[in-house]
């Protein structure tokens, strides 16, 4: 008699999903900005599938548009600012090597295709990571290991794994 209860299946499909997200970066299924948030939107179909709901993956109504539309774009305005003009030239002086932008050159003189990559990296890097990484590793991760510095540190393990290709 091999039946599996309600918490057992979850935990089971939590477990390949958290395989999922291991992996599935590596697989170059998808090219950029493809890949990152289709497995959002997967997590997102996992997680409410088992859990009847997104509301466990901290989703809630903003209060005021208007007003959390000035607070994103004023936070946006003062770590940009503080990363371009203090940590980046700190980072570089410490490590005498400054920034290197090459990467980006198709980008130079082509605003069209500059807003573009921006918009593709919002949705990518902001949005569809904290999905996944926040919104859904963490509480499946609780899930599973009914521990919550366990699935922080699984996380943020798989978060920095995901990000090795830009190096140390």
């Amino acid at each position: 008699n091999c039946v599996m209860s309600r918490s057992q299946y979850s935990r089971l499909i939590y477990a390949l999903a958290l395989l999922l997200v291991c992996f599935f970066p590596y697989a170059k299924l998808l090219k950029f900005p493809y890949n990152i948030p289709l497995l959002a939107l997967i997590c997102l179909g996992i997680f409410a599938w088992l859990e009847k709901g997104i509301s466990g993956m901290g989703f809630r109504k903003p209060g005021r548009a208007s007003v959390f539309i000035v607070r994103v774009l004023t936070s946006i305005l003062i770590i940009e600012l503080v990363f371009d003009l203090i940590i980046q030239p700190a980072i570089g002086y410490v490590f005498n090597e400054p920034a290197g932008y090459s990467v980006y050159g198709f980008l130079e003189n082509n605003h069209k295709k500059f807003f573009l990559f921006l918009l593709y990296t919002w949705i990518s890097a902001a949005i569809a990571e904290e999905i996944i990484y926040r919104g859904f590793l963490l509480p499946a991760g609780e899930k599973l290991f009914r521990r919550t510095w366990i699935s922080v540190i699984l996380s943020s393990a798989i978060f920095s794994s995901a990000h090795f290709y830009q190096g140390w």
